[in-house]
């Protein structure tokens, strides 16, 4: 063949191949195949992607990119790029595989990485993209792993750089997963702990469970609370409140059962309910003033899902909710909290060997136990602080109540100025994150201190439980005769305390302590043999109208409004 034949014949297949690429639309066939669906990955680690690609006239390339931004361009199979994470901002980013033919026909598969960075995340476990994060504080501690469903051996966790914490990023573990940490202690010997910070739990002595804190959907987007001048607040225990809807019997009451009893609330006319402490504690009966983990929701109630239905019921009735919290002790029962990572100062008597989250000295003593949070731990203090933060933002509460903070600033009558600091820094947080919070302290000295602002040195508490008022009207209603009576201890009730400001003042006649611990209701304190005579129920009546008309927040406690008499116990 010629050299010119040659030529034609070249020009001519040419001229049919480009007629062929002309004619060819199919785009490739393209699929991301590691990793296989949206993945987390953590700053400073690398993550391999690989993509799978086929056309039938054949695949030029396959070009990677993260948010639109090409990354990459690989012309051989297999088809592979190396994202480094920290070369991307720590959020979520979609990374797409893009295949091309020689025609120009293109087409593309896309996974969702969410790029870590552990200092960003809380303590606890954290849902994340295609698995959970998994953070806990262990100073002290030789290794933490990882026990639960999501592994059939423990997972060696990762000491971070700083802080004590340890961290994992554990890929196919999800919401409703059971676990624990099983930590190696400071003194040897092992150790399996619940998540200080569980949401979500078995019960105070059982396993923890990775939760959601976003999934549940509210319907309280219109809600407001009413100013403080205007509160009328009601005081309940949720475990006998209401009696079982359910047909089990002996078992307390729970947060379901309560929602079915806000109707009658909102009839009464308060306008903001109380409720006793919920952190989870042992057994099923309790005040609350135990708390074996102050994150979790009492599982008996229904834990935490069960009580975000109660407060967005409340809203929705136009009732707000204030939580009694409790952080001068822990437990001192089922308390995993106690020589958490095996550290102990084992200088200090036994009692007084509570390691981390806790005073190994004089400091430890309250009347409950000697288990006072060491206030002088900054990431003591951040875990309190956190914890408050988590009731009100997540909870969508209104404010919270802090039990006895004289057992916060004090022991045995010596100031903690660490336990001072922290409820300063709390409220300033919190007043400061969410405006609109209400915190009250129930400290019963008669200091003004406790709701004067942090800038002059108070607590900046909006206001505090009056420590005299009660006192002062209990024992004018229940004296026999007028004669008995000193009218110059309701004076002193009803003048303005606390700075003279009306709100810095929460008053009543009743409530969970003073209707036990040797005492009774009103109606069976004024005639303890007969409280429904005509007496009885008269003067307990002229003492709530008192406490609705003095200057101060007025308070009820539960089964106050039918004259209910006896001890209250939470076995009622």
């Amino acid at each position: 063949m010629t050299i010119r034949n040659w030529i034609g014949l070249a020009f001519l297949l040419g001229m049919a191949s480009g007629r062929l690429l002309a004619q060819d639309t199919n785009a490739p066939v393209v699929s991301i195949t590691l990793p296989a669906g949206n993945v987390s990955v953590l700053l400073g680690e690398t993550l391999a992607v690989e993509a799978g690609a086929a056309d039938d006239i054949g695949v030029d390339r396959v070009e990677f990119l993260v948010d639109g931004v090409l990354q990459s361009s690989d012309a051989d199979a297999p088809y592979e790029w190396t994202l480094t994470a920290g070369s991307f901002s720590a959020e979520m980013h979609q990374v797409v595989a893009r295949a091309w033919d020689a025609a120009g026909n293109h087409k593309a598969d896309s996974v969702s990485i969410q790029v870590l960075d552990p200092a960003g995340y809380p303590m606890g476990a954290t849902p994340v993209a295609g698995g959970v994060f998994f953070r806990v504080w262990a100073p002290l501690a030789s290794a933490v792993a990882l026990e639960g469903d999501f592994t059939a051996t423990p997972l060696a966790m990762t000491a971070e750089s700083t802080g004590g914490r340890w961290s994992l990023l554990v890929a196919g573990a999800q919401v409703g997963d059971a676990y624990q940490y099983r930590i190696t202690g400071y003194y040897g010997g092992t150790l399996e702990k619940m998540d200080p910070c569980a949401r979500h739990v078995e019960h105070s002595a059982g396993w923890t469970y990775v939760y959601d804190s976003n999934a549940y959907v509210w319907g309280d987007a219109d809600f407001e609370v009413p100013p403080l001048d205007r509160w009328v607040i009601y005081e309940m225990h949720v475990g006998t409140f209401a009696g079982r809807n359910d047909g089990v019997a002996n078992s307390p009451a729970t947060f379901a059962d309560a929602v079915a009893k806000i109707p009658h609330l909102a009839e009464l006319g308060i306008n903001v309910v109380e409720v006793l402490p919920i952190g989870e504690f042992p057994g099923e009966r309790s005040w609350g003033y135990n708390p074996s983990l102050p994150w979790a929701p009492e599982s008996t109630y229904g834990g935490p899902d069960a009580f975000k239905a109660f407060v967005d019921a409340c809203h929705q009735a136009g009732l707000g909710v204030v939580l009694d919290v409790v952080h001068n002790h822990y437990g001192p029962f089922d308390l995993d909290m106690w020589q958490f990572d095996g550290w102990y100062n084992a200088a200090s008597p036994p009692e007084w060997q509570g390691g981390i989250y806790f005073y190994n000295d004089y400091r430890a003593d309250t009347p409950w136990g000697d288990t006072r949070p060491d206030y002088g731990r900054p990431e003591v203090r951040q875990h309190i602080i956190d914890n408050a933060r988590f009731w009100l933002a997540e909870c969508h509460l209104d404010g919270l109540r802090w039990d006895s903070t004289v057992n916060i600033r004090q022991v045995n009558g010596t100031d903690i100025p660490d336990g001072w600091l922290l409820l300063q820094n709390m409220n300033d947080t919190v007043h400061y994150v969410r405006p609109q919070t209400v915190t009250i302290a129930e400290d019963l000295q008669n200091w003004d201190q406790l709701t004067a602002p942090t800038a002059s040195g108070g607590a900046a508490f909006d206001s505090q439980w009056h420590a005299t008022f009660v006192h002062n009207l209990r024992a004018v209603l229940t004296a026999v005769s007028d004669g008995d009576r000193n009218m110059d201890l309701v004076v002193a009730a009803i003048t303005p305390a606390y700075g003279g400001q009306s709100t810095h003042q929460v008053i009543y006649t009743e409530s969970h302590d003073e209707d036990a611990n040797g005492h009774q209701r009103m109606p069976s304190e004024i005639d303890s043999g007969d409280p429904d005579s005509y007496w009885a129920r008269k003067r307990s009546t002229l003492g709530a109208g008192v406490v609705f008309t003095a200057s101060g927040i007025p308070m009820l406690f539960m089964g106050q409004e039918f004259h209910m008499d006896g001890y209250w116990a939470d076995t009622d």
